[in-house]
């Protein structure tokens, strides 16, 4: 299978995931194209794993392992919701590790102060609608997304690397996807909701995935 044809239907499975959540009367065609969708994403990283012999490939196609592993609970009738932030966050710690193994530390950058800020108004803003029992696992999910976009944005300015560059772009589509879910899940549910922050987390992965295929 070319890689035209896994970024075609990447996007394919993609689009019937978001209608079905609006349209689809039978909850099997968005239990099937959600995870689909992530594995189409994953599946040219492993391509490149098998040929690379640096741990950025590797760590970021465990992080989308993770992710695909978050898809699948988070999507299930029954809520697992820790669990699913669980497997994200180790997304989130793989990623931030692959960005370090590619540029070095580089969480102090012109752009750290702004995603701290938004981190603090985005917890005083879910605060109100969160349970107890969650409010430690959503502290410490805000705080790995923002480390994870500000070595993304980091190693991309300490480097000429296209690939870091596109990582630091799907890093942000990533913080923005999960801001939204949160959004509608804890304070202000909205109709838009399901099209926003699927699309986002999508091309975040894929840009993050493609990262690997460019090379950092």
């Amino acid at each position: 299978m070319t890689e035209a044809v896994i970024v075609v239907l990447t996007f394919a499975s993609a689009a019937v995931a978001v209608l079905s959540r609006y349209f689809g009367r039978k909850p099997i065609v968005f239990y099937i194209s959600k995870p689909l969708t992530t594995t189409l994403i994953l599946l040219p990283v492993l391509a490149v794993l098998l040929e690379s012999e640096g741990a950025y490939v590797a760590l970021i196609a465990a992080g989308l392992a993770f992710a695909l592993l978050g898809d699948t609970l988070l999507m299930l009738p029954k809520d697992r919701f820790v669990l699913g932030i669980a497997s994200f966050a180790a997304t989130h710690v793989l990623y931030t590790a692959a960005f370090i193994a590619a540029a070095g530390v580089a969480l102090i950058n012109p752009y750290v102060i702004p995603l701290i800020i938004f981190a603090v108004l985005m917890i005083r803003f879910l605060w109100p609608g969160v349970r107890k029992s969650l409010q430690i696992p959503i502290l410490a999910y805000v705080v790995l997304i923002t480390v994870m976009a500000a070595q993304a944005i980091g190693a991309a300015l300490d480097s000429d690397s296209n690939g870091l560059a596109l990582a630091a772009a799907g890093s942000l589509l990533f913080l923005a996807s999960d801001s939204m879910l949160a959004a509608n899940r804890f304070r202000v549910p909205f109709t838009a909701a399901p099209a926003l922050v699927l699309s986002t987390y999508w091309l975040g992965q894929w840009l993050i995935a493609l990262s690997a295929r460019v090379g950092a």
